[in-house]
C-alpha cells in the first residue's frame, strides 16, 4: 500500500505540558515520548506514550483531532498510557486509499494496541475514535476489560435533526495564510472559545508549507474528490451489544448527542454506564479533571 509522508514540524509537540499540569494542579507529571508501530497491514501508527510502565489505558481521539487531545486528561489521571493518532491523523501515516471508516481504521488499530503495551484493558474513545473503538474492543475482547465511548453512538448521524460543525469545518480550504486566520474560522463554527483556548490545538494539529501557508496535519481536509465515503453507524450496534465487558458513555452537557440518541444507547445497551459531564463535543478538552476522575472511578485506575 502505497505512503504519503507529511514533514515534520520543527515546533516542539511537548512546549506546552509544563503550562498544561500547573493549570491542572499536577506537580510531577508523568514523562511522555513519541512511539511508533506498524500494524498488520502496513500502516504505521504513531502514539504518545505516558509514564515508564506499561500503558493499561489507550485512547482514541476524534475526526481531525490528533493524541495530544488527550494531554490534560492523561496529566490528571498520572498513570501510564499510550495515546494513538489515529490512521491519516497527527504523525500516523495517511491512508492511499484515503478510507478513514471506523471498520477500516479500528482493522489497524487493533493490531498495533498490544504492540504499544499487552496490558492494555480500558480502551478509551472520543467521537470518531468512540466509534472506531466499538470494532476494536471487539477484536481485543481478550485483553480488554473497559470501555469508555465519548460523546457519539453508533445512531447519532441517522437523527434528522444532527449537524456536524465539525465536517463542515474541516471541509473548508485546504490551507490558511496564517494560523490566526484558521483559528478565527474555527470560532466561527463554535470549536473553541477564544483564540488563546485554540492556538495550543491548532500549533499542535497544523504544519507549515513550503509557500508559507498553513495546512492540517490529517487527510481529512484534504482528501480525493470522490473519495469520502459513506458509514452506516447502525452496524455497530451488534458489536457492541455482544461486548461481554462494562461499558460507559460519557456525553458533554453540550456535546452532539441529544436526549434521543441518549436514549436509543440506553435501549440498545441497557446495562451501559452513562454520564453527563459539563463540556462541549470535545470532553477531554473542555473537562479533563471531571473526565479523568469518571474514568478513574470506572476503571479503577490509580
Amino acid at each position: 500500500m502505497g505512503r504519503t509522508e507529511l514533514q515534520k514540524t520543527p515546533f516542539d509537540e511537548f512546549a506546552f505540558l509544563d503550562a498544561d499540569a500547573a493549570r491542572l494542579g499536577v506537580a510531577n507529571p508523568l514523562p511522555v515520548r513519541r512511539a511508533s508501530e506498524v500494524a498488520a497491514n502496513g500502516d504505521r501508527i504513531s502514539a504518545l506514550r505516558w509514564g515508564a510502565d506499561d500503558p493499561e489505558i489507550a485512547f482514541l481521539h476524534g475526526a481531525g483531532l490528533n493524541a495530544h487531545s488527550w494531554d490534560s486528561t492523561a496529566v490528571v489521571l498520572g498513570c501510564a498510557a499510550v495515546a494513538l493518532d489515529l490512521p491519516g491523523h497527527g504523525e500516523s501515516e495517511w491512508r492511499a486509499d484515503s478510507d478513514y471508516t471506523p471498520p477500516t481504521i479500528a482493522a489497524a488499530l487493533a493490531t498495533v494496541i498490544p504492540k504499544f503495551s499487552s496490558k492494555v484493558r480500558i480502551l478509551v474513545g472520543q467521537s470518531l475514535g468512540g466509534l472506531a473503538a466499538i470494532p476494536v474492543a471487539n477484536q481485543l475482547r481478550a485483553q480488554l476489560s473497559h470501555l469508555v465511548i465519548v460523546d457519539v453512538t453508533p445512531g447519532f448521524q441517522s437523527k434528522p435533526s444532527f449537524t456536524s460543525p465539525v465536517s463542515t469545518f474541516i471541509a473548508g480550504p485546504e490551507s490558511y495564510a496564517s494560523h490566526a486566520e484558521l483559528i478565527n474560522r474555527a470560532i466561527e463554527f463554535g470549536i473553541g472559545r477564544s483564540a488563546a483556548d485554540l492556538e495550543r490545538g491548532v500549533m499542535l494539529n497544523t504544519r507549515v508549507r513550503e509557500d508559507g501557508r498553513v495546512i492540517f496535519k490529517h487527510h481529512l481536509a484534504s482528501l480525493p474528490a470522490g473519495s469520502h465515503r459513506d458509514f452506516d453507524g447502525e452496524a455497530l450496534w451488534p458489536i457492541l451489544e455482544a461486548l461481554d465487558i462494562p461499558i460507559l458513555l460519557i456525553h458533554g452537557s453540550r456535546g452532539i448527542l441529544e436526549e434521543e440518541a441518549l436514549e436509543d444507547f440506553s435501549r440498545h445497551i441497557p446495562s451501559a454506564t452513562m454520564v453527563e459531564i459539563d463540556a462541549g463535543h470535545n470532553v477531554q478538552r473542555d473537562a479533563p479533571v471531571e473526565l479523568a476522575a469518571v474514568i478513574r472511578d470506572f476503571g479503577g485506575t490509580h
